[in-house]
């Protein structure tokens, strides 16, 4: 199934400073968030941050933020997986989407706990493989290959603004193009 942008979300899990400083391969995949939520921006879809207990991991992180649409609605949470937190259930609510793209950190932990209750709740889940982190590799290759066994559309970044696009004649297409490169 492809994804259409009017009934996307897109979720940033956890981009704290405290959890993206003990994960090597963030400095890897935040430049592939930043240009996927360019993307977002430029195609009007949503986001919703949530922060895992950021009283002691922090904020989410100021390069992000300063991308973000002015309404994103940043939550507070404790649980794994986002749908832990009836703030979240109730901003996804409010959205009336189908389609939920999951990007942050960890993979293994509330990315992946949080596709497996999007599934259970009828959403299309896409987790962009670039854009997402564990502080161990096989911990990544371990949740990406479960979230695949579960009906979760492992995507790219690159991947997922085309098809979003689904053609070149789509009026944001050059611009689309302008910020993958």
């Amino acid at each position: 199934m492809i994804p259409e942008s009017q009934s996307t979300i897109i979720s940033l899990i956890d981009l704290q400073e405290r959890l993206c400083g003990a994960i090597e391969r963030s400095k890897e995949i935040l430049p592939r968030i930043k240009i996927l939520l360019e993307g977002a921006k430029t195609l009007g879809i949503p986001v919703v941050a949530t922060e895992q207990y950021p009283q002691g991991l922090g904020a989410t992180l100021p390069e992000l933020k300063e991308i973000l649409p002015p309404d994103t609605a940043f939550l507070s949470k404790t649980s794994f997986s986002c749908f832990g937190t009836e703030d979240y259930r109730k901003e996804l609510a409010k959205m009336s989407k189908g389609s939920l793209v999951l990007v942050g950190v960890e993979s293994h932990v509330c990315v992946l706990q949080t596709a497996i209750d999007a599934v259970s709740r009828g959403y299309e889940v896409y987790v962009p493989e670039d854009c997402v982190a564990s502080r161990r590799e096989s911990d990544q290759t371990a949740a990406l290959a479960f979230m695949r066994s579960s009906g979760i559309h492992i995507v790219t970044s690159e991947m997922l603004l085309f098809m979003l696009l689904r053609d070149a004649s789509h009026p944001d297409f050059k611009t689309i193009s302008r910020i993958i490169r």
